[in-house]
């Protein structure tokens, strides 16, 4: 018996280094998880104006374009308990915070990533972000994620050619260079549809999350704006009506103060068909002109003069 286990361990053991090592290469491909826990860390008193939320933040708001240094802190498919995590994780090392965007999409307060289709990119913020978020094995090893072709792939790639898996530009949002236009009419459909549920168990805590992001952003003695960022018609249409109200009810009781502001862009008419990559993404045009949008607002309401009630606030142009 005694024999059995060592030849056992002979056999394992090599291949435990192997898979060690494996692990350990496919971590060391630069991604945009890893690229903006490093811009969290290494660069905290370059975030100003921070941007948070999903998609329709990656793709549409360019900090590039703020006055202030802006750092987009978005990912894809990041629910709101996520964007809470990351901020409170850094909370204590930005010193610097002076405005807080939080996203409020059609989507924002009824999902959460963990319960998601999008679940596999859990994984990200548990090896990349550091965020103690779940005990799942495959959470915490990229080996268990993927085909094992597919990530040889992505490892030869990178040892050969230098290829990473980094999508964003400088300060987080995309980069708009591997963004394919889709069909607005045929993916409005499709993107309101899979957005909508008439499940509510996610409500309660989602707005909790979202409490707790404005609570650090004023102990940050930060602004926090919330908006809604725009849909091409063909999504608008197809978004159920209840679900819309049910976050504009619940979003209204939170402005309780003269630095926090709400501004609903979704049918913002300056946007055109040529400013969306999709019917509820914008492409590099739309997103320069939304960067812009939210730049204009940020200045008005850092100016001494007072805040009108905020259902009277009007987008900037």
């Amino acid at each position: 018996m005694k024999r059995f286990c060592v030849n056992v361990l002979l056999f394992v053991l090599p291949l435990l280094l192997v898979l060690g090592f494996f692990e350990q290469l496919l971590r060391s491909i630069p991604n945009d998880y890893s690229y903006k826990h490093a811009f969290w860390v290494d660069r905290p008193n370059d975030i100003q104006a921070l941007v948070l939320g999903s998609s329709h933040s990656f793709f549409g708001v360019d900090p590039s374009y703020f006055t202030r240094k802006g750092f987009n802190a978005s990912h894809v498919s990041q629910s709101i308990d996520l964007d809470h995590q990351l901020l409170l994780a850094h909370e204590q090392e930005l010193d610097s915070l002076s405005f807080v965007l939080i996203p409020i999409s059609y989507h924002t307060l009824f999902g959460r990533l963990d319960a998601d289709a999008e679940r596999w990119r859990l994984k990200n913020y548990v090896i990349y972000h550091d965020l103690p978020i779940s005990n799942a094995p495959s959470d915490h090893l990229e080996i268990l994620n993927g085909r094992m072709l597919s990530l040889l792939g992505r490892a030869r790639a990178y040892l050969r050619k230098g290829r990473t898996d980094i999508t964003c530009t400088e300060f987080g949002c995309s980069d708009h260079r591997r963004n394919k236009k889709a069909d607005l009419r045929t993916s409005g459909r499709t993107a309101a549809l899979r957005h909508t549920t008439k499940e509510r168990a996610r409500l309660e805590d989602n707005i909790e999350h979202l409490k707790a992001i404005i609570a650090i952003a004023r102990r940050k003695s930060a602004r926090i704006l919330l908006f809604t960022p725009p849909a091409y018609s063909t999504y608008r249409e197809h978004m159920d009506a209840d679900q819309w109200r049910v976050t504009q009810d619940a979003i209204r009781p939170l402005l309780d103060g003269p630095d926090i502001s709400y501004h609903d862009l979704l049918a913002e008419p300056s946007f055109v068909d040529t400013d969306f990559r999709d019917a509820d993404h914008l492409g590099r045009a739309g997103a320069t002109k939304l960067s812009r949008m939210l730049d204009s607002l940020m200045l008005a309401e850092s100016s001494t003069a007072p805040l009108p009630p905020a259902s009277l606030r009007s987008p900037a142009r």
